[in-house]
């Protein structure tokens, strides 16, 4: 059973890199976070190449990676404040559904971060609603 109070830490693929550092690789600074025991899960957004889903293994504390492929917006227009809804979705999904299937909750996430590339900037964000 995982621990609700755990955080679900989520940045960008740049924000991440400025906390791995140089001679230090993704996978190991997923590998800190996890172990200290506050953090369930680490959520990291790349743009045009998707989404990282890093989580320990219940059985053995190893870090898990699960990638899901972007999805390609139907009519893209703009991209502005894709990682914002994205960011939103994934928390407003694990609200909903009360932290019980995080990649539910990146597909949600991923399907709005779409959606939103299809609409012109944050004017039309109250848009997301009608889709």
């Amino acid at each position: 059973p995982h621990n609700p109070l755990k955080m679900i830490f989520r940045r960008n693929e740049s924000e991440l890199n400025i906390l791995t550092g140089d001679n230090v690789t993704e996978y190991e600074t997923a590998g800190k976070i996890l172990n200290n025991e506050r953090v369930r899960s680490i959520s990291i957004t790349r743009g045009r190449s998707g989404v990282s889903l890093y989580e320990l293994s219940p059985q053995d504390k190893s870090v898990k990676r699960t990638d899901m492929a972007r999805i390609d917006s139907p009519a893209f227009i703009d991209s502005t404040g894709c990682g914002d809804v994205f960011a939103a979705s994934f928390f407003y999904k694990n609200s909903e559904n009360k932290l019980s299937d995080l990649h539910a909750s990146h597909e949600y996430a991923n399907k709005m971060a779409s959606l939103n590339a299809s609409l012109h900037g944050v004017e039309d964000l109250p848009k997301l609603t009608e889709l």
